[in-house]
């Protein structure tokens, strides 16, 4: 369950950063670049959120 929650954060984000991110006039490799580094910094983020508040 909460990994599907943590998918579904993670979609949701990542929509959320494309559409950040082309109204920047970023070159589309540039954009995959830091969208994939924010949606990592992310999935790290909340995994250890979640292990921590499980605890």
């Amino acid at each position: 369950m909460a990994f599907w929650l943590l998918y579904l954060a993670q979609e949701v984000a990542q929509g959320y950063v494309n559409e950040e991110l082309e109204s920047t006039g970023l070159h589309y490799a540039d954009r995959h670049i830091v969208s994939f580094m924010l949606k990592e910094f992310l999935f790290v983020y909340l995994f250890v959120f979640g292990m921590h508040s499980a605890q």
